[in-house]
C-alpha cells in the first residue's frame, strides 16, 4: 500500500508549496531522504482542516522541518488541479524484437487555457515513475 503514497522527498516539497489536505498518514520527524519512514498513524489531517471530524488524528508536527503529510498520488494530482495545473500520464505501446512493451510519459497543461506548460517524451517503465517525475516538474510551476 505504501506505493500509493507520494515518496517522502516529494511530500516535503509539497509541504513547502502549501499542501495541507487531509491525508491517510504522515512521514514522521525521524524520516530521512530516501528513507520512507511512514508513520504508524494512518489518519492525519492538516491543522486547519476538518477539526470536528473525530476520525482524524491531529497531526500537529507540521512545523517540524522533517515531518510532513503523506498524500496519495491522486491527492497530489487533485491539489495541482485546484491550482489550474493538469498532469497527464500517457501510456505508449512500443515493439521491441517483435514483442510489445507499455511505457509511459507525461504532459503538464494549464487547466483553463490548455496551454502546454511542460512535457517529457522520455519513457518510464511504470505509471508511478512517470507521475513522480511529472509532480517534481509541476512543483517548479507553482
Amino acid at each position: 500500500m505504501k506505493n500509493l503514497f507520494v515518496p517522502y522527498e516529494l511530500a516535503l516539497q509539497l509541504k513547502g508549496k502549501g499542501f495541507k489536505e487531509n491525508c491517510l498518514g504522515f512521514y514522521s520527524s525521524s524520516a530521512n531522504a530516501g528513507d520512507n519512514n511512514f508513520s504508524q498513524h494512518w489518519f492525519a489531517r492538516a491543522l486547519d482542516q476538518d477539526k470536528h471530524n473525530p476520525d482524524w488524528v491531529e497531526f500537529s508536527d507540521l512545523t517540524n522541518d522533517k515531518s510532513c503529510l503523506a498524500p496519495l498520488y491522486q491527492q497530489a494530482i487533485d491539489w495541482f488541479d485546484s491550482k489550474n495545473i493538469l498532469i497527464f500520464i500517457s501510456p505508449y505501446e512500443s515493439g521491441i524484437d517483435g514483442g510489445s512493451e507499455i511505457t509511459f510519459n507525461w504532459d503538464i497543461m494549464h487547466k483553463e487555457t490548455m496551454e502546454q506548460l511542460a512535457t517529457d517524451h522520455s519513457t518510464y517503465d511504470t505509471r508511478t515513475q512517470a507521475l513522480t517525475v511529472a509532480i517534481k516538474e509541476a512543483l517548479t510551476l507553482i
